[in-house]
């Protein structure tokens, strides 16, 4: 399917093809409606052939009898005609007829005929001559043959009601096939639109790329330029049957083509998101709101002492404008005072609330030097420069107050670690020697080896606090280097590899073949990936996979641990990651 829809030929035969399929649809449909129709009108063939001949008839009678009046050959003229002609006056003589007895007659029909006095020139040797014919009436009885050709437009329609009847079944089947070829057709041109052979995407082009409203308002003009040539049509006449049906089929198909181009382009730039965004009047909606969101960024940026002198100005610039349209001098005068007096109040407010807020956003900002100026602020604003003043002191109490008590932690941890140290030093010193000793059993033996594991491991805790502690308090000290996470955590999945082996634990490590590089400090960054590990092989569940991923992503470098929880989490990814918890709560 993707070989058709990106190809032009199968595109282009698809236009054909459809239009050819709407035009058989449509006449077979017209010819299975004129079925039906003739049907629950007339019940059978021969009525409605009876009844379409009877109408024609009544047409050709005026022109018949027009014909006679000029003196017309109406043997030459009428002799190949679906119809045949008695013509008698008004005291039912026969004047002319070529009424023949051995044709089957299908239906006639007798009228009585008016023609109007006019004129009649014909040629003598003198040279032309004119006579005028009187008024005369004539009572013409038209005979429609039962086996019509196709001549005349009365033959040419009793053939086609006669086919539609007869064949009703069959003109119905063609039209719901053609309805159902045309949908596939159509859905398939909506797949291929906008699709283009060696191109991903939509690819539109440059008729679809003119901006829609104009698009469209092409289209409306030539809509109005048809109507206005239809109607000139309509009106001029003249036309046979046949040339009007042939020039309406010719404007269907072109119409046709047009309204397909116009839908089909609708469907290409839905397919790329430019339906409403390439249109004049949404360029013209995006240039005025830039204009007004310069606008506004002009105006925020005014200071606000400023802005209330431009309010106040434009006020009192609009009542001296009405004070002055108006004639009204005491009302510009009472301007002039209000803005007098009104004006410098207003801008000392604007003043003192320019003040409060500039010493809201340095507190706000964690600047807790200085204070808030109210020696020259007015009412309220004074109390709430007072209220600021005693908040900023407030703050500044609690953050001294905190600072201290970080110091002390640090301090006490700082202390206790070394305190800690020295003991445990000596702890390990003596544990090397005796294991330098000969050792009379292997009981004792054990616990030697206990107590070489253990002060080991409380030397790392100890030294784990010590960064912890340094690292809380921004003192920790880093070494950025270039280093190769790839290689830090293929050394990871060697250290751990026998004691994931004895959990129980498989794992699953993804990275990219070539070497990535950051720039860390390698030693912390291992005490990060050790301690992940560690908490997995403490809380994985066994018989589990463990996923280490390492991936780049727009210059970043992203690892991903993953496992199984032995146990529910019961709490929140947030405490989760919160210093000294564990994910099961009984611990």
């Amino acid at each position: 399917m993707r070989h058709l829809t990106h190809s032009l030929p199968a595109k282009i035969a698809a236009v054909f093809l459809i239009t050819a399929v709407l035009l058989l649809t449509l006449l077979a449909g017209a010819m299975a409606f004129a079925g039906v129709a003739f049907s629950l009108q007339a019940g059978t063939a021969d009525i409605a052939r009876r009844q379409v001949a009877e109408s024609y008839l009544y047409r050709y009678g005026q022109q018949v009898a027009q014909d006679f009046s000029l003196g017309q050959d109406l043997a030459s003229r009428y002799g190949q005609a679906n119809y045949m002609i008695t013509i008698r006056d008004t005291a039912d003589q026969v004047i002319w007829s070529n009424y023949d007895e051995s044709v089957p007659v299908l239906t006639a029909f007798t009228a009585r005929q008016s023609v109007d006095p006019h004129p009649v020139t014909s040629s003598t040797a003198q040279g032309s001559e004119t006579t005028w014919v009187a008024q005369a009436e004539y009572n013409i009885t038209l005979y429609a043959k039962s086996d019509m050709n196709r001549q005349d437009a009365m033959g040419y329609l009793v053939s086609l009601v006669d086919t539609s009847m007869r064949q009703q079944a069959v003109f119905i089947t063609l039209t719901v096939l053609g309805i159902l070829l045309f949908l596939v057709l159509l859905v398939f041109l909506f797949c291929s639109v906008g699709r283009r052979k060696g191109h991903e995407g939509i690819v539109l082009n440059r008729a679809d790329r003119i901006p829609f409203d104009l698009f469209s308002a092409f289209f409306l003009a030539l809509a109005a330029i048809q109507g206005s040539a239809m109607s000139r049509f309509y009106y001029t006449g003249g036309f046979s049957d046949i040339v009007v049906i042939l020039l309406l089929a010719i404007l269907a198909i072109v119409d046709f083509l047009l309204l397909l181009w116009y839908v089909l382009s609708i469907a290409a730039r839905i397919k790329a998101g430019t339906l409403l965004s390439n249109t004049i009047v949404f360029w013209l909606l995006r240039l005025a709101w830039r204009i007004l969101c310069a606008i506004g960024r002009g105006i925020r940026q005014i200071p606000w002492v400023w802005k209330v002198l431009l309010v106040v100005g434009t006020v009192f610039l609009a009542n001296v404008l009405t004070a002055v349209a108006e004639r009204a001098p005491v009302s510009l005068l009472l301007g002039l005072l209000e803005a007098m007096v009104l004006g410098p109040l207003v801008l000392l407010v604007a003043h003192n609330q320019r003040k409060l807020k500039l010493s809201a956003e340095r507190i706000a900002s964690g600047e807790l030097a200085g204070s808030v100026d109210t020696s020259r602020m007015l009412w309220d604003f004074k109390r709430f420069g007072a209220s600021l003043n005693s908040i900023q002191g407030g703050l500044s109490r609690a953050v001294e107050a905190r600072m201290k008590s970080e110091r002390f932690k640090t301090e006490l941890i700082t202390n206790v670690s070394h305190d800690l140290k020295t003991p445990l030093t000596s702890i390990i010193n003596y544990v090397g020697l005796i294991k330098q000793e000969e050792l009379p059993s292997e009981k004792l033996q054990g616990y030697v080896d206990v107590l070489d594991r253990q002060s080991a491991r409380l030397k790392k805790l100890t030294d784990d606090l010590v960064e912890a502690s340094k690292a809380s308090t921004g003192n920790l000290t880093v070494n950025p280097e270039p280093a190769d996470i790839g290689v830090l955590l293929t050394q990871m999945a060697g250290e751990y590899a026998q004691r994931l082996e004895e959990l129980q634990l498989e794992l699953i490590l993804s990275q990219p073949d070539e070497p990535v590089r950051v720039l860390a400090d390698g030693r912390h960054l291992w005490r990060v990936f050790d301690n992940l590990m560690s908490n997995i092989c403490k809380y994985a569940q066994p018989a589990t996979c463990v996923y280490v991923n390492l991936e780049t992503d727009a210059g970043e470098v992203r690892i991903t641990f993953r496992n199984i929880s032995r146990s529910p989490l019961n709490i929140s990814s947030e405490e989760l990651m919160e210093r000294f918890v564990r994910g099961d709560s009984a611990r």
